[in-house]
């Protein structure tokens, strides 16, 4: 699996490159610049690890549309069509630093920022399945799926599908890369208007010589 993202997420860096990095999540809690050269690396990996997952979701959720054709209430084609005019089939990513983080710890009742050079990440899923998680998805992970026995389109399929690829991702920079993401919100603390997962970014500390 290490391997197969490893490739994925190089492709993805040759093909797309990060030319428009607005169309992938939220600067607005962003100082304009810094001079520190420890912030602009964080802020340099924190837009790739934003920009490959959201790239990797919005793949993996397609294939899961072509796959769910089988189901017995598939996605219709029009709704399939919405999300990807109106980007309801990304996932959302805000970063914000200083006190705007601070304002969003207090808002969402976070755990407090730890680093002063750390950024928040604010991770959401796409909006019908952050909203729609547990219907149905009975047969695959987790205890509070519904089942609702065919009759509505099962977004608990793609929940569950598109969380492994989430969890892949993290694990993988978390591992290969100098970031480090402590989480902020309880276990079972989401909010589908607002996150999914909230992260500290912070760099992982250089062993001293």
């Amino acid at each position: 699996m290490k391997d197969s993202l490893e490739n994925q997420v190089g492709k993805f860096r040759r093909e797309e490159g990060f030319r428009n990095p607005n169309d992938i999540y939220d600067l607005t809690g962003l100082k304009e610049e810094t001079k520190n050269p420890e912030k602009m690396e964080l802020m340099q990996i924190a837009r790739e690890f934003t920009a490959d997952m959201q790239k990797l979701l919005k793949d993996r959720l397609g294939a899961l549309i072509i796959e769910s054709q089988q189901h017995p209430t598939p996605i219709p084609p029009e709704i399939i069509a919405y999300m990807e005019e109106t980007g309801m089939n990304l996932a959302q990513f805000s970063m914000f630093e200083g006190d705007s983080a601070i304002s969003k710890t207090i808002e969402y009742s976070l755990d407090k920022m730890e680093d002063e050079n750390g950024l928040m990440i604010i991770f959401n899923l796409p909006k019908p399945i952050g909203q729609f998680w547990w219907k149905g998805g009975t047969g695959l992970w987790g205890e509070q799926a519904v089942d609702v026995d065919g009759k509505v389109i099962e977004w608990g399929f793609f929940y569950r599908n598109l969380m492994d690829t989430v969890w892949e991702t993290v694990g993988y920079y978390e591992s290969e890369t100098s970031l480090n993401l402590r989480r902020l919100n309880d276990i079972g603390d989401h909010d589908p208007k607002n996150f999914y997962y909230v992260w500290e970014a912070s760099l992982k500390k250089k062993p001293a010589f």
